[in-house]
């Protein structure tokens, strides 16, 4: 969850103090979001039941990982991977990727357009592309 969607969501909960407490915890919370996500080298998010509108929510959080270069997401069930692959087309968007999982039934129900986009980014940025065999 990203800072700003973390302080929306606290803001609809009552602390005892919650003039002091739910800024504090709101500060903590970015501080430590920040500082895993910018130096994470890989995260796994592997066998989850994920789905496109949970690919959408951790391509925000992918945008904080500038030394990322292991990325799982084997074993979920995507159906659009355009937006991922819109995403790796951006200049700066995880920089030190080298290796993406998505085998295990993402590419089972993706579009061929949408694999065969996805592979041609990944060989354009020299990213290790890990799917299982579909007709493209």
């Amino acid at each position: 969850m990203l800072p700003d969607d973390f302080a929306a969501a606290l803001a609809r909960h009552t602390f005892t103090n919650g003039r002091e407490d739910q800024p504090l915890a709101n500060r903590l919370y970015s501080q430590e979001f920040t500082q895993r996500f910018a130096n994470a080298t890989g995260l796994v998010y592997h066998n989850l039941g994920w789905g496109d509108a949970e690919l959408l929510a951790v391509s925000k959080v992918l945008a904080f990982c500038n030394r990322l270069e292991s990325l799982n997401l084997n074993g979920n069930r995507f159906v659009d991977l355009s937006p991922l692959s819109e995403q790796l087309r951006c200049t700066g968007f995880l920089p030190c990727l080298k290796r993406l999982l998505l085998a295990d039934g993402a590419t089972q129900l993706s579009s061929a357009s949408c694999v065969k986009q996805l592979i041609e980014v990944c060989e354009a940025r020299a990213v290790e592309l890990h799917l299982l065999p579909c007709v493209v």
